[in-house]
């Protein structure tokens, strides 16, 4: 039951993390690191290392207080729009995959652009990979826009479950291109050492737009989960405007990882 689960889950995460070390450790790839590394304390580098992921860190349990209130306003709509909306969710996190894969890219096109002192580089890393991440995820949306119903019955349950995953979904269209907008320019940001941006824009998105617009249009106005969705397509775009705004401004470019 559950608890398999559970212990597959942290199975699998066991595994992935001793691979990991075996290759770093072992001199197969690129990066090698001895146990003498890893047992070396150095000050002033752990220093840095602190600095620079008290904001991720931020960030993270900004994103879970967040994901408390919306998933609590959610439950309160009871368990037909619950189990529609984690079907919704799995859908989408299809189209997150390809959008992750390229802000990852993004991060590393800018840091070793800036690191080489050749900032036309990162910007046209990060262009290059706005462009593939919003035809990609674009064409996601289309088809979640299209054929939302049809891809939530794939995942099997009652017919009202179902017809309200399948509507979800297709609201789920609208947020496609403001997350491949976020996700690449939070990589190329994160990238130049810019941490503090995509925490602001998320403090801002999830305190200023989602929860309250999600209890605005779910439960004031009564739109149910429609209403849920609805006010995560707006958070989205706002977060989506906010960090190109502050991205355009160009403060990334000056940044000093002392």
């Amino acid at each position: 039951g559950l608890a398999g689960a559970a212990i597959a889950s942290a199975s699998a995460r066991l595994l992935g993390g001793v691979m990991a070390l075996f290759l770093v450790m072992s001199g197969r790839c690129f990066l090698r690191v001895g146990v003498r590394d890893i047992l070396r304390w150095d000050g002033p580098l752990n220093a840095r290392l602190v600095r620079l992921s008290l904001p991720t860190a931020g960030e993270s349990m900004v994103r879970r207080l967040g994901f408390i209130l919306f998933m609590r306003i959610i439950s309160a709509l009871g368990e037909v729009p619950l189990a529609a909306h984690q079907i919704a969710i799995n859908v989408e996190s299809l189209s997150f995959m390809p959008g992750f894969g390229l802000s990852v890219a993004s991060t590393t096109l800018v840091g070793q652009s800036l690191g080489a002192k050749k900032q036309p580089s990162g910007r046209e890393g990060t262009r290059s990979a706005m462009r593939f991440s919003l035809v990609v995820m674009g064409a996601m949306g289309v088809a979640f826009a299209l054929f939302g119903p049809s891809i939530a019955a794939l995942f099997g349950s009652t017919p009202e479950v179902v017809a309200l995953a399948g509507s979800a979904v297709r609201i789920g269209a609208l947020e496609q291109l403001p997350i491949a907008v976020l996700m690449v320019i939070s990589g190329s940001l994160r990238g130049a050492g810019d941490m503090r941006t995509p925490m602001y824009a998320t403090l801002v998105g999830t305190f200023l737009f989602r929860v309250p617009l999600v209890y605005f249009f779910a439960i004031v106005l009564g739109w149910g989960l429609n209403g849920v969705w609805l006010g995560t397509a707006v958070d989205w775009t706002a977060r989506a405007a906010l960090i190109y705004i502050l991205f355009r401004r160009g403060a990334w470019k000056k940044i000093q990882l002392r």
